[in-house]
């Protein structure tokens, strides 16, 4: 597969990733110090696992814009739309924040984007039992996705596993990429999927720029985008910020878009 279009970074589009299976310690002092009164009040209402997850999503996302909008990482302060996505007024790029129980990942972009990062095996395990969600996909999915998704992999529980949470993250990607609810958008939402590639099946996924990677061995990282834009991909392990030259394991045409 062709690589994806490279660009400077602060430029196009930049996507940062954090596995919360490596050492996260150094991140969490500078993590909470960057939250504001209400997101200290949300803090402290969560789980410990949920309190790394929020804090790290907010440090990488804060982080960026304030590199790229060459301001004080403190006047980084959100609003929130009445979905609860947060927003940064008078901001011209676009941003967004995933996280699951294994990994952390934030998208800053020029264009509309939207990205969502899941456990292909859900609670941690490796094993396929019948309570993980692509043994109801018609549950998660509408129905010509589900039906597409047993004509690709129905005999092979493995492959089954990862074009679900392929399919399911795209979606979720496109849905933080609008702002709209998945319960709406999941009736009609289409993308098929030949050769590695995504092509766009209905209104809600045409112009729109789908990309997937698997960057740990039980992840999906999918990423949405209004436009064609250069993409870096980068990595946060300890306090250093480094780049990944990965291949998606699909993505949308025009090859020419990653």
């Amino acid at each position: 597969m062709p690589r994806y279009i490279l660009g400077a970074r602060g430029m196009g589009l930049d996507l940062y990733y954090c596995s919360l299976l490596n050492d996260v310690q150094p991140l969490l002092e500078p993590a909470r110090a960057v939250l504001d009164a209400s997101e200290l009040a949300r803090y402290h209402g969560y789980r410990p696992q949920k309190q790394i997850e929020f804090s790290l999503g907010r440090l990488l996302v804060k982080r960026a814009l304030a590199a790229r909008l060459s301001r004080p990482i403190g006047d980084i302060r959100f609003s929130y739309s009445h979905l609860g996505k947060p927003l940064l007024p008078g901001a011209r790029c676009s941003f967004n924040i995933s996280h699951c129980k294994s990994a952390v990942v934030a998208v800053v972009s020029d264009v509309p984007a939207g990205v969502d990062v899941e456990q292909i095996y859900r609670g941690g395990g490796g094993s396929a039992d019948r309570s993980q969600p692509w043994q109801r996909a018609a549950s998660f999915l509408n129905l010509p996705m589900a039906q597409m998704l047993d004509r690709l992999a129905s005999d092979d529980e493995h492959s089954r596993a990862r074009l679900f949470t392929q399919l399911w993250t795209c979606l979720e990607a496109r849905v933080k990429m609008s702002g709209n609810s998945v319960f709406d958008l999941r009736k009609t939402f289409q993308l098929i999927i030949h050769d590695r590639y995504y092509q766009p099946a209905c209104q809600a996924s045409r112009g729109c720029y789908f990309a997937s990677w698997q960057l740990q061995n039980n992840e999906i990282v999918s990423l949405a985008s209004a436009a064609p834009a250069p993409i870096k991909i980068w990595q946060y392990k300890r306090e250093r910020l480094q780049q990944l030259i990965v291949e998606p394991i699909a993505c949308s045409l025009p090859l020419g878009s990653y």
